[in-house]
């Protein structure tokens, strides 16, 4: 829904996916609810992130999204020309 994607949901449904023990919910979310423009970098970022996600630090779904967050970070300091 328009709200879904307005307040930027996904980066909560896919950290309540894993601690509700879906693993295949957070694998589906990452796939297909994350838009081409999302901002990765524009919430919590990437440290917050890491912490909150450290329970499933080597899972390969946490490892590609914070993979995408850090890109998206490295994107962001270009544009806006910070370092």
């Amino acid at each position: 829904p328009a709200s879904y994607r307005y307040w930027q949901l996904q980066n909560s449904y896919l950290a309540l996916a894993f601690y509700s023990r879906n693993e295949q919910m957070a694998e589906t979310i990452l796939a297909d609810d994350f838009p081409e423009d999302y901002a990765y970098w524009g919430w919590e970022g990437y440290k917050t992130t890491k912490l909150f996600l450290q329970p499933w630090q080597d899972d390969p779904i946490v490892i590609e999204y914070l993979r995408r967050i850090k890109v998206d970070q490295a994107r962001a300091r270009e544009k806006f020309g910070v370092q």
